[in-house]
């Protein structure tokens, strides 16, 4: 289901449950590489 501004709205929560918080660059990496380029990609492919 698209959203006004064609954003998805999906029914997904993401959890990751190892790391390390003095390490800032490894959530990001989570977050802004491997969320968008894997996790997203498989549940919004066609």
């Amino acid at each position: 289901m698209a959203t006004r501004g064609g954003a998805m709205k999906l029914d997904l929560v993401v959890l990751f449950t190892a790391g390390n918080d003095n390490h800032v660059a490894i959530w990001r990496k989570f977050r802004e590489d491997l969320l968008p380029r894997y996790i997203l990609a498989a549940v919004t492919a066609k």
